[in-house]
């Protein structure tokens, strides 16, 4: 093969190729070298050198010189250039072979065979990450053969990876009854099978029973491979089994001591304990105590932090049931598969290990069952729920007999109903059901008259906590409030100010704003405080936001060369306070 051959041949595979001189000017270069070395193609002419010097030494770190035809060595390189042509990190250099004298090219020419390793490097990282996921996966082929699996299928499925690459699925699987092979079914139809539970044989007899999720990957229409990501459901089990301990010791909780109830939970919230001044929520509060006196589901929608909970135990507690259990479960805190026993209960043999046990549905007869973030619950398992809600009757996970249970459904979601229906979230024929009766319960930023009330109510809280003897918030801290939108809401505000008691000093009567947290006053900094340019320069420390507070400070010790004293007098606040200031705000 001559030289034109061989260039040939490389300007049709994914390696660099680069003829070179021996003072290293690039004499010919193929299309994949002239990409990885981030030429456009006017590469020819230059100096390998100044654009790629790791081409050019041995691994010895001297230049590589062939001496004979065929002379070569192979190895790999790390190189780092910050020049015009960019950073060709992680190249693998090849192969250097001399070129047959021809008198087509100078004397000790050579040839230059490298690739591009950037994409191995990756698929290292990626494999790295692969066998330290907790969830056992498995990768296949379109001809059902095994092409990866990870430490935790390994483990999982006690087989070894070397043992398992390239056998087909029936070789490696035998479903037990009423359980199917997943993957195959995944390559027919090209639809995933999602929460599915299997008890197969392996091929050295080991029974599994697991729940696995399994996709398929798709290249333009067409199926390459399919993966299946899978759990032990004896470990999902045995959180079961402990859920259900607690549901019984809750059952059995001394009378004595809680309120009687199936479950031993209640609701603590009444309506008198919301605090509000605002017209909207004076009229949202008429309208719940109406519900309360129904029995129609409810539906609250409103922001995180906004009170929902709140309005459910209240709902609850002027209701005909007040005196009966009220359970709350947060649809988004529990797995799929464990959240339909967790609401309909199980029967003994429904699954290896499975006993018979009520679910929330059982617990909560003649009660309240509050479904908190309705909208991550499975669809599939909604289409459930939907028939409790037609129907008063449900089945227990593996049972046959129809069960009937009085139970009020109040369920809240933190986005706005239609949205979860258009991202398919929540089924619009259970938002019917769900929404006999809605609420929607306004965000902090629109109801900011209630503020002064909702923090005298936290200051109560807060002053019994800390044992501090704080009457209230400064008119400065409550611009503050004014200026700042909540987005956390009721619960960010209460959160500031248990933050703001916790590092406010024991003499300090008043929260001022330099007690605030740092992201309310750096969110507020430019909002404009209407009440400065009515003030005197010595009380413009207690106005001000953080940051302006430390450059008046800074300012005030210039001008009085860092004297203390004189500096807080000029500022109308105690040396104490001037020195509490400065190491506040590391001065």
């Amino acid at each position: 093969m001559n030289y034109l051959e061989l260039f040939d041949l490389f300007h049709q595979c994914r390696l660099g190729a680069v003829l070179a001189a021996r003072d290293d000017i690039i004499l010919d270069i193929n299309q994949q070298g002239d990409i990885f070395l981030n030429g456009k193609g006017n590469l020819k002419g230059q100096s390998l050198r100044r654009i790629a010097d790791f081409l050019c030494i041995s691994p010895a770190g001297q230049d590589f010189i062939p001496s004979r035809a065929g002379d070569g060595v192979s190895f790999r390189c790390t190189p780092v250039t910050d020049g015009q042509y960019g950073n060709p990190a992680f190249h693998e250099y090849l192969l250097p072979v001399c070129v047959l004298e021809s008198g087509l090219f100078p004397a000790q020419s050579r040839m230059v065979v490298f690739r591009d390793a950037t994409s191995q490097f990756f698929f290292q990282l990626l494999e790295h990450v692969f066998h330290q996921m907790n969830e056992a996966v498995t990768i296949w082929d379109n001809q059902c053969r095994i092409l990866m699996i990870n430490k935790a299928a390994e483990k999982l499925e006690s087989h070894l990876s070397d043992d398992v690459l390239g056998k087909e699925n029936a070789a490696l699987y035998k479903a037990n009854k009423n359980s199917i092979l997943a993957i195959p079914q995944v390559l027919k139809d090209k639809k995933p099978l999602l929460n599915l539970r299997q008890d197969v044989f392996t091929n050295s007899g080991k029974e599994i029973e697991m729940v696995s999720s399994n996709y398929p990957v798709l290249m333009d229409g067409r199926v390459v491979a399919a993966y299946s990501m899978m759990q032990d459901h004896s470990s999902i089990t045995e959180l079961h089994h402990r859920i259900g301990e607690l549901q019984r010791t809750l059952a059995d909780t001394d009378p004595a001591q809680t309120p009687k109830t199936d479950s031993g939970l209640t609701a603590h919230y009444n309506f008198s304990d919301i605090c509000f001044t605002s017209n909207s929520i004076r009229i949202l509060i008429e309208r719940s105590k109406m519900i309360a006196l129904s029995d129609s589901p409810v539906l609250i929608y409103g922001e995180t932090g906004t009170g929902k909970e709140l309005f459910a135990q209240s709902i609850h507690n002027a209701s005909r049931r007040k005196h009966c259990p009220f359970l709350a479960i947060n649809c988004a805190a529990i797995p799929e598969t464990l959240l339909e026993s967790t609401l309909f209960g199980t029967e003994k043999g429904a699954y290896t290990g499975s006993i018979q046990r009520k679910g929330l549905l059982e617990l909560a007869h003649t009660g309240t069952l509050l479904l908190d973030e309705i909208n991550s619950m499975d669809i599939q398992l909604q289409a459930k729920l939907l028939r409790f809600l037609q129907e008063g009757e449900f089945r227990r996970v593996g049972g046959v007999k129809s069960i009937h249970v009085d139970v009020r459904i109040i369920s809240n979601t933190n986005i706005a109903p239609m949205e979860a229906i258009q991202k398919k979230q929540l089924r619009i024929d259970l938002y019917y059901r769900l929404g006999i009766a809605n609420l929607t319960i306004p965000p902090l930023r629109e109801r900011k008259e209630d503020i002064p009330t909702l923090v005298q109510s936290f200051l109560l809280k807060a002053r019994k906590a800390t044992g501090k003897s704080v009457l209230g918030i400064d008119k400065h801290t409550l611009s503050v409030f004014f200026a700042y939108d909540w987005p956390g809401n009721i619960r960010e505000l209460q959160h500031a100010i248990e933050y703001s008691m916790t590092i406010l000093p024991f003499d300090l009567q008043y929260i001022t704003p330099e007690y605030l947290p740092d992201h309310i006053l750096d969110a507020t900094a430019a909002a404009p405080a209407p009440v400065q340019n009515e003030l005197p320069k010595e009380n413009l420390v207690r106005v001000a936001t953080r940051k302006t507070a430390r450059t008046l400070i800074q300012q005030t010790l210039a001008e009085h060369q860092n004297n203390i004293s004189e500096s807080a007098k000029a500022l109308g606040i105690s040396r104490q306070n001037l020195q509490r200031y400065i190491k506040s705000l590391d001065l």
